[in-house]
């Protein structure tokens, strides 16, 4: 037997994660990661137009699923 503790990451919660909304958002015409999205093995990606309205929707649904559990402005 292992005695040991184990952490969990916390990713908000449930009801707030909107994962139908994320992927029907993907699954839109247009929606194409190689031509709106830059980065390589060695960094993470980044919208090619950080003001297109892609990029305003992701920040958006990151910020609405609220994963540290702080206050929403």
């Amino acid at each position: 037997m292992l005695e040991s503790s184990i952490d969990h990451l916390y990713h908000g919660e449930l009801s707030r994660r909107q994962y139908r909304a994320r992927l029907e958002w993907l699954s839109q015409p247009g929606f194409d990661p190689a031509a709106d999205l830059s980065g390589d093995l060695q960094q993470p990606w980044a919208w090619k137009d950080s003001e297109s309205d892609r990029s305003e929707w992701f920040r958006d649904y990151f910020a609405q699923r609220n994963e540290d559990g702080l206050p929403v402005r």
